[in-house]
């Protein structure tokens, strides 16, 4: 029997905690995702890092969510580069803390 799933809907902050967990939790071993922060992956550092950016891109509309969480996408249309490139300058200046060299890389 195969499970149903719910259907992708847009994020709402109610979501925030369970996509942050998943976010964190699944890319914490990226290169694209750790690279920038430390020099070695750190689920807490992740955690962290996607608690700046997901309330951002719940924001703007560009965050979808099925089951509580359980998955997550973002699509990013060509109406919304505006305000994602405002997010990621507010996100850039929250999450430069969290890097171990202060930002360089």
């Amino acid at each position: 029997m195969k499970a149903e799933l719910s259907a992708p809907r847009l994020a709402q902050p109610k979501d925030s905690a369970s996509v942050t967990r998943t976010l964190g939790e699944a890319f914490a071993s990226d290169p694209m995702v750790w690279w920038p922060l430390r020099s070695e992956p750190d689920v807490e550092t992740s955690l962290a890092m996607f608690g700046a950016w997901v309330p951002e891109l719940i924001t703007i509309g560009t965050l979808w969510v099925v089951e509580d969480g359980l998955g997550v996408a973002s699509w990013i249309s060509p109406r919304q580069t505006a305000a994602f490139a405002a997010a990621d300058d507010r996100v850039a200046t929250r999450i430069s803390g969290l890097s171990d060299d202060g930002g360089a890389r």
